[in-house]
Order: C-alpha cells, then structure tokens, then sequence
C-alpha cells in the first residue's frame, strides 16, 4: 500500500474516515490558510478562516460538487476531527474552519509514511518530520490514535481542550469533537446548514430540547419514518407529492434547504417575505396547519419574481395532452431548458385554440376527439431527425404538413392558412415578452 497520499498517512487517513475527496478539499483549505489570504477572524484566541463553497468548486472543478456537496464534504472532515467549525455571525452569517493542529499531526506522522517514490522516510521517534511550508513538526504524537477522539482521562480533556473552560460563550462557539460522549451534543450537519442562512433562526445550542427533537426529525425524515399527518386538501389543491412517505436523501435535503435560502433573496417569490417561516421546526413541519414548506419546496423549487414557469402553462393543458407531450420530450429532448420547456407549452396551447376551429370542419373521428388529433400530432412530429421549438409552433411548416395529411388522409378540407393569422399575431408577442429564440435546437439545451 503507498503510505504517502497528498503528504498524508493513507492508512490513518482511512481510519478517520476521509476519502480522496475530503482530502483534497483539505489540502486546497491548509494551503489557502498558509498564504495569509483568507478572510479570518480570531475568537477566544483561536483564528478561524471563512470558506465560500462556491470558490472551492471553482478552484477544483475536478470534483465536479456543488456548493452543497462541498458543505456536506467539509462537515466530513469536521466529524474526522481534522477541522474545527464556528458558524460566524457578523453583519451576516459565514462559515468558519480552523485545523485542528493534533490530528494534523498525527496524519503527518512519519513512522509508517513512506516517500511518493515508495521508499521509507527515516524517522526515530524523536526527530522530525517536513511540513507543507518546509518547516518541520517536533514528532511528539501518540502513538494511539484512540486517545485524541475519544480522551479517557481529564489530563487528555486538559490537553485537547485547553480554553473550553475558559468561558461558556466558547464552548458553544467550538466545535467539541474530542468529548462528544453524548448523541445530543454532536453536531448536526443540516442544522449547521440551516444556521448559515442569515435570515433563519439559529439552533446552536445541542444541549436543548429542540435541539434534540430536529436531529431526531431529520434522521426520521432520511430514513421515511416522519409520518406526521398532513392537510390532505392543501395536498391535492397543490397537486403536492408528501415526500415524507419515502427517504430522502441527503442531497434532496440540502436542495431543499438551500433553495429555502434563495427564497429570501429579492429576486425570488414571494415577494413578501413575511410568508417564510424562519424557524426550522415549523419549516419541517407546522402542528397547527398541518402543512410543510419543506414538502412544498421539494415539488416546486423557488422561481423568480417574474418568470412565467413551465408548470404554470402546463397546469393549463388537459392532462392526457401534456403527458403526451412530456413523454415525446422525455425521449427526444431529455436535457430540455425550462425556458424552451415553456415555450413549448405555449406553442401546444396554441394549437389547442386552433384545434377548437378546426374540429366543426370535418366529422371525421379522428378530427372530432380531440385527444387522436393531438395523439396523431405528436405522432408526426416525432417522425422528424430534428425536434426544437419551431417543431411545435403553429405556424410552422411541421404543422402546415401535418394539417395537410389530415386533409388528405380524412377527405376534408381544413383551411389551415386562414385559420393562423389570430394565432399568429399572439405567438409574435408572445415570443417577443419571453426574447426566446424560436429557431433554437432543443437538444442543444443542458440543465445547468
């Protein structure tokens, strides 16, 4: 086995539970921590460095994380006792890290390391070893590891806790990892989350009630069991999965939490704020109305003040004719932007108007019902290499085609020409309101 991973000890790395990841996401933080250019703040004597996750994804795009990813990554390295986290609140809200120089140490320990090249590096107990800056660490560590996460005596509590007697203000401040001898003071990685949104009420105290009745609500909620009863009508009037029916999984959860932190932001609904409830409980779930924004977030994540949303057109359509469409999307066009998505809706209600026109000019059944002549519709569309925006349009040759075999295939005479100049004039200011590019290859369109 190569001992040396990133200038750290694999076999020791492994046993406090890091993976690749989390130790390149450490490297790239010691290294940013040794230039003197992070922002930093020191609290009861201890210096802590501010991390903004959305830089860590642009200077290691090899991760290919989202900023959420990275939180939960670091919170990794948090419960590996390597990091040290503050949530810092000052004229806003920022999370802070610090290393925690004994198990650093102990990962840099020199016994069993060997060099990049698979040779020993020397090493007598008593010397030293190199450090990231050229420097060198007095090679005092001990030799079980098991006496710096979990100390059994107050001389190891003295030793790895020097200041957290000091006052009660620091020990909530630092993050306890080496007597966490209770399940009620560990820190919880989705409250930790939801105390960075500024706007929110903070739950930093693990030793409270309420404390320990979220951490019990989420662990429920990732494991299906939350089985609170809901309002079953704001259910259906919002045509709204319950979610808490099956697990979630740790990243749908840091979604939905993540998205609640956009809906403060001015740019997002609802316009008034008021509406959001700041308190985590009542966000997971209210007694008294028996409903979640929770649940509401996971079924429709927040939009923009302004946008018309995909979901607001389609809500519009008969059902058996949107799932039609959705399944020809699904299968040509499965990375569909929301904004092309959109305008294809507007496009099929179009041709719904148009088809109330058309349908008294023939009583031919496959003209008549309604849910054959969009069926046959699609059908042809789907006929085609290239399907995009235009492909739907009314006003378009695919249409103009289509109306054509109809004609031919039924024996009528549907005047198509005559029937598009209203319809026509509505597209234009349609498409003129939304600035979309109606010529746009949707295939050629990713989700971000």
């Amino acid at each position: 086995m190569q001992y040396n991973i990133m200038g750290l000890n694999q076999e020791r790395c492994i046993e406090i539970g890091l993976n690749v990841d989390s130790i390149l996401i450490f490297k790239w933080f010691h290294k940013f921590m040794l230039t003197e250019k992070m922002v930093k703040r020191v609290v009861n004597d201890k210096t802590w460095y501010w991390v903004k996750y959305e830089a860590v994804g642009e200077d290691i795009p090899i991760l290919k994380n989202s900023p959420y990813t990275i939180a939960r990554k670091f919170g990794i390295l948090v419960e590996s006792g390597l990091l040290e986290h503050l949530h810092f609140k000052s004229k806003g809200s920022f999370a802070m890290y610090r290393v925690n120089k004994e198990v650093y140490t102990y990962l840099i320990d020199s016994e069993h390391m060997k060099g990049e090249d698979g040779a020993h590096v020397e090493n007598d107990r008593g010397g030293s070893v190199e450090n990231d800056r050229g420097g060198s660490v007095e090679n005092d560590r001990p030799k079980d590891y098991s006496t710096i996460i979990n100390p059994t005596t107050n001389k190891d509590k003295k030793m790895f806790n020097k200041t957290s007697t000091d006052n009660s203000a620091h020990a909530e401040i630092t993050d306890n990892l080496f007597n966490v001898d209770s399940s009620e003071k560990k820190e919880n990685e989705f409250i930790s989350f939801w105390n960075d949104i500024k706007e929110a009420t903070s739950h930093k105290k693990r030793t409270t009630k309420t404390y320990s009745n979220l951490s019990e609500n989420i662990s429920k909620i990732l494991e299906g069991t939350f089985d609170k009863e809901m309002d079953k009508n704001w259910l259906k009037d919002n045509k709204l999965k319950n979610v808490f029916k099956k697990p979630m999984t740790k990243k749908e959860l840091y979604h939905v939490i993540g998205d609640y932190d956009k809906q403060f932001k001015p740019e997002y609904q609802p316009e008034d704020k008021s509406l959001l409830n700041k308190n985590f409980t009542d966000f997971i779930y209210n007694i008294m109305s028996k409903k979640s924004q929770l649940v509401y977030l996971a079924n429709y994540p927040p939009k923009k003040i302004g946008v018309i949303s995909p979901d607001t057109v389609r809500k519009r359509l008969p059902e058996e004719i949107s799932k039609i469409v959705d399944d020809l999307l699904r299968i040509r066009t499965p990375n569909i932007s929301d904004p092309h998505r959109l305008q294809v809706y507007v496009h099929v209600e179009s041709a719904l108007k148009l088809y109330k026109e058309l349908r008294p000019l023939s009583t031919s059944p496959y003209i008549k019902n309604k849910l054959t002549f969009f069926k046959a519709w699609v059908a042809y569309i789907n006929t085609y290499n290239e399907v995009n925006t235009s492909t739907f349009t009314t006003t378009g040759y695919v249409w103009d085609k289509f109306i054509q075999r109809m004609e031919e295939n039924h024996n009528v005479n549907l005047n198509p020409k005559q029937k598009v100049v209203e319809v026509k004039a509505t597209m234009t200011v349609i498409d003129k309101e939304l600035e979309i590019d109606e010529e746009v290859d949707l295939t050629s369109q990713l989700y971000p």
